[in-house]
């Protein structure tokens, strides 16, 4: 820029020095040739060559030394403006409407990039705290976000997310998903990670039909799967649980009908049937009281229950069981009363005695016992019997588990009691704690949350 105002300024003078310098040689010539006639005038001239080749040089330097001169006058203050603040600036009038420009040109760039820290500050903060991992890409499959659940999730430091998704993991299922996101149709994915399992959402980002990138989304479906799991477990414990009890049902009512059976096998095949059908009704009332407590069906007002006159009005339900397995069964404590349900927390503290007594051996025990502390009702229920060995103990309250099975079928059950249990204890906010030795016996506890009855 400079060079160019030098060399405009610079031919700006020659032209005017030559310009003046050829007008006065015409004049000077046609003036000497009037009067001593045309070759004196050009005889002349040619003798003041020389002459006007040295003012021309000193006119040339002084020319550009003039030119650079007012060239660095126009350039410095443009050269030393502060584009930051324009209106603060001192210059000649004539740049004045140019820096006004410069000005509104930088307030509207301040107000764009403000409302863009705003925004990106918002995304931050919500992104930051989402449980769910969300990556950003564009449509070279590049990270342009990652949030903090996103980093955990891949073991990532702050300042070390990668270039490319693709990088994050090396699974053809992964990487499929994020090409069809970025195909444009929505991708997914399923893996586990240890005793946890993610899924993936990859959708794509479109603007006018064409993909920009795409919003990967990761989800712990941990919960989701085990509840799928346990579903499939239950469709296929449940079948095999029916499907004994009604064989034996009708084998025996096939030999009654063909005349196989009469007189005194007629009655025992008929007691059998009559123990299985009440197996069966037993069973289908387990399972319809489960699926209202874990469906959230079964509606109950809650009411001012005393725990221990519960427990001793279940000890003497039980004393003919507990009897004829020569087993002592005791209900004792103090008195503590709970929010909750009568027939729900009646049917609990059944099933643990009733399973207490199962599992026992001939002259053990069963202790049943209520007591408060200062933030709750504990519920105890202690025995003598074979325990339960230490692997088995995380599934004990799951639907049809048994340690034994064999030994469960000798005894009877339906393998649905402790599973009740449970979820009638998260009905009334209670929690479960289970220690068993094996050959020594087992204790469970009830935990209510203490209340202001």
């Amino acid at each position: 820029m400079n060079r160019k105002i030098i060399l405009s300024c610079f031919l700006l003078a020659v032209s005017l020095f030559l310009a003046a310098t050829v007008a006065l040689g015409t004049f000077a010539y046609f003036a000497y040739a009037q009067n001593y006639g045309a070759d004196n005038a050009t005889a002349m001239i040619l003798d003041l060559v020389g002459a006007f080749l040295v003012v021309f040089t000193v006119v040339l330097a002084v020319a550009l030394a003039v030119s650079a001169r007012i060239a660095a006058g126009i350039l410095h203050p443009i050269r030393h403006l502060d584009l930051t603040h324009p209106d603060k600036a001192k210059v000649y009038p004539e740049l004045s409407p140019i820096l006004g420009y410069i000005e509104d040109r930088n307030r509207e760039a301040r107000t764009q990039m403000n409302e863009l820290m705003r925004r990106r500050n918002e995304f931050d903060a919500l992104t930051a705290h989402m449980s769910e991992g969300m990556i950003i890409l564009n449509d070279r499959a590049e990270i342009l976000s990652c949030n903090r659940a996103a980093r955990a999730l891949f073991s990532l430091a702050d300042g070390n997310v990668p270039k490319n998704v693709l990088t994050l993991r090396a699974t053809e299922g992964f990487r499929a998903a994020v090409r069809v996101a970025l195909s444009g149709q929505n991708g997914y994915d399923l893996w586990q990670n240890g005793e946890t399992y993610y899924s993936l959402l990859a959708t794509p980002v479109l603007d006018g039909g064409a993909v920009e990138g795409a919003v990967l989304m990761f989800l712990d479906v941990t919960e989701k799967e085990e509840r799928e799991r346990l579903r499939r477990e239950f469709t296929a414990n449940i079948s095999h649980e029916l499907k004994t009890p009604l064989t034996s049902i009708s084998g025996f009512a096939e030999l009654i009908a063909n005349g196989i059976a009469d007189g005194e096998d007629a009655r025992r095949f008929a007691g059998n049937i009559h123990r299985e059908a009440s197996r069966l009704i037993t069973l289908v009332a387990d399972i319809i009281r489960l699926s209202q407590l874990d469906g959230g069906e079964f509606k109950f007002e809650e009411a001012p229950l005393n725990l221990l006159a519960v427990a001793r009005e279940v000890a003497e339900r039980l004393e003919n069981i507990a009897a004829a397995g020569q087993i002592t069964l005791t209900a004792e404590g103090e008195d503590a009363f709970v929010a909750g349900n009568l027939q729900i927390v009646s049917q609990m503290v059944y099933n643990l005695a009733e399973n207490a007594i199962r599992y026992n051996r001939t002259g053990g025990f069963v202790r049943i016992k209520v007591e408060k502390t200062a933030d709750a009702v504990l519920l105890t229920v202690t025995d003598s019997g074979i325990g339960i060995p230490q692997d088995a103990q995380p599934r004990i309250f799951e639907r049809f588990f048994r340690v034994d099975k064999s030994h469960s079928k000798e005894i009877g059950g339906t393998g649905l009691g402790l599973s009740i249990v449970k979820h009638a204890a998260l009905c009334h906010g209670a929690t479960l704690s289970l220690t068993s030795e094996e050959g020594k016996g087992t204790e469970i506890s009830v935990r209510f949350p203490k209340t202001n009855i």
